[in-house]
């Protein structure tokens, strides 16, 4: 709903409104080689969050403020990706989730609060159930996958695995749906 944003190997991030128009440019820096790995950009479309940069890699929020991009948030991250990676915004912009070398991880926008959850493998999809209750992570180790499953946004609470050759989830009213190969398979998620 806040549009899209496109990273780019010269470092730059440029995010377009729903119209299409550029509502955001900035080049986050910081690093020896820029480059954009992953970015994604808040429902409102105010916040832009990305992993950039090989040599000082880093995660950075920033935020439109009177035309221009302020960092809200950045950290550097030790272990370095040399690959594209997911970065996640929930509906209500509180949190953003990233993948870095290792695992998952988690900013509490309020505070700035950081939590990592070791994760193995390149996370593939994170999906949020519909009252906001419960996330899904989808992640990928050679042909295994696992389901990570974070309550109150960075709770881990459950996990399990399987083997194939290609997944997706995806979540509706109390379901999740797991795509597996040529299968799909139904879990219904209740609380009490």
């Amino acid at each position: 709903k806040g549009g899209t944003v496109a990273g780019y190997a010269d470092g730059s991030i440029i995010s377009f409104d729903r119209e299409g128009k550029i509502s955001q440019k900035f080049n986050p820096g910081g690093s020896d080689i820029e480059v954009i790995l992953g970015a994604d950009i808040s429902e409102d479309g105010n916040m832009i969050a990305c992993v950039s940069g090989q040599n000082n890699q880093r995660f950075v929020v920033a935020e439109r403020n009177s035309g221009h991009s302020r960092i809200i948030f950045h950290e550097y991250l030790g272990n370095q990706l040399n690959r594209q990676t997911l970065v996640k915004f929930t509906r209500n912009s509180d949190f953003v989730y990233y993948n870095f070398k290792g695992g998952l991880g988690i900013v509490n926008l309020f505070n700035s609060a950081t939590k990592k959850i070791p994760i193995s493998g390149k996370i593939l999809q994170i999906e949020f159930s519909d009252d906001d209750k419960l996330v899904f992570v989808l992640s990928r180790d050679n042909s295994v996958f696992t389901v990570t499953v974070l309550e109150k946004n960075t709770h881990q609470m459950a996990s399990f695995n399987f083997k194939g050759e290609s997944s997706f989830i995806q979540t509706k009213g109390n379901s999740l749906f797991i795509g597996r190969d040529n299968k799909i398979s139904r879990i219904s998620i209740t609380r009490k």
